[in-house]
């Protein structure tokens, strides 16, 4: 096993960023939450039309961001990958429902 991996390539039309601490990037002016576990690296876009970016760890694709669907917070924009299967990651934590404890 080398104690380097190879730096990833990516094909000339992508375009390259590299995901902050927490794994956030922010590509084209909106912050999209992609992975923790991707932090420090590069990912590729590739854009698939309407909006739409595919994003690329490598030769893997990760899913798809949408311009189209991000949201406002204070002065920045929002959005959430969707993965290539159409399921949405999320930003938040799910909401859970306490349960009272009854006292007897």
């Amino acid at each position: 096993m080398p104690h380097r991996l190879p730096e990833l390539e990516y094909l000339p039309h992508y375009k390259l960023e590299r995901i902050y601490d927490g794994g956030m990037v922010s590509f084209r002016g909106t912050q999209w939450y992609l992975s923790n576990c991707l932090s420090g690296e590069v990912v590729g876009f590739e854009e698939v039309g309407d909006g739409r970016w595919r994003v690329h760890f490598g030769p893997v694709p990760l899913g798809i961001i949408d311009f189209r669907n991000t949201k406002p917070r204070r002065s920045r924009h929002y959005g959430t990958l969707v993965r290539i299967d159409g399921e949405v990651t999320g930003l938040g934590r799910k909401k859970r429902r306490r349960r009272r404890m009854s006292r007897t």
